[in-house]
């Protein structure tokens, strides 16, 4: 991508089908809202960095899209524009034109269904073209409960066993403590909000 910086433009979708093709990859955009706002300040020719990033991830999602990139899952958080309260209206269209790119080809996760096992099977099948047999996933299972187990009996939780042998059964590959991520980190971030 070293050719993208000098001058700086945005990815075509045959660039990023280059770049993400081969093993799985996860990319997690998170809180791009701010990231906008900054964007818009910087000045890149003719135009501004928050547009060259508009279009760099929309060519994204079109590569992701296409089919050329079956084991590339791409996470988008907080894509509205009112989340960000010093959004101006170019930030806004922006934000909107991403998110009108992403609707076209996503699957939505809705944020309050985060504590079941829905989460886990999105990412396995985007990410995953096969996993191990239900026998050797029940033996990662079974090790895990008796870790925690030995850790029960020296007094270091109270976490029963059996119910992380369950969790993890769910959510292999996953370690089952990515689902409590989420909400806990919604609820920094509305703090941080709030403090501001």
């Amino acid at each position: 991508m070293r050719d993208f910086y000098s001058p700086l433009r945005a990815p075509g979708v045959e660039n990023w089908v280059e770049l993400l093709r081969g093993d799985p990859v996860l990319l997690l955009l998170d809180e791009l809202p701010p990231y906008f706002q900054a964007a818009r300040a910087i000045q890149v020719g003719q135009t501004t960095l928050d547009h060259l990033t508009t279009v760099a991830l929309a060519n994204l999602l079109v590569a992701v899209a296409s089919g050329k990139l079956p084991n590339v899952c791409v996470v988008l958080t907080d894509l509205r524009a009112q989340a960000y309260e010093a959004g101006s209206t170019a930030i806004s269209e922006a934000l909107r034109n991403l998110e009108l790119e992403a609707n076209r080809t996503a699957t939505r996760i809705d944020p309050v269904r985060l504590n079941t096992a829905e989460l886990y099977a999105i990412l396995r099948q985007r990410l995953f073209k096969a996993l191990p047999a239900d026998a050797e996933i029940s033996e990662v299972a079974d090790a895990y409960a008796q870790a925690l187990e030995q850790a029960r009996v020296l007094d270091l939780t109270a976490f029963p066993p059996h119910a992380v042998r369950s969790e993890i059964l769910s959510s292999y590959p996953f370690h089952p403590g990515i689902r409590d991520l989420s909400p806990a980190f919604a609820r920094t971030r509305a703090f941080s909000k709030h403090a501001r």
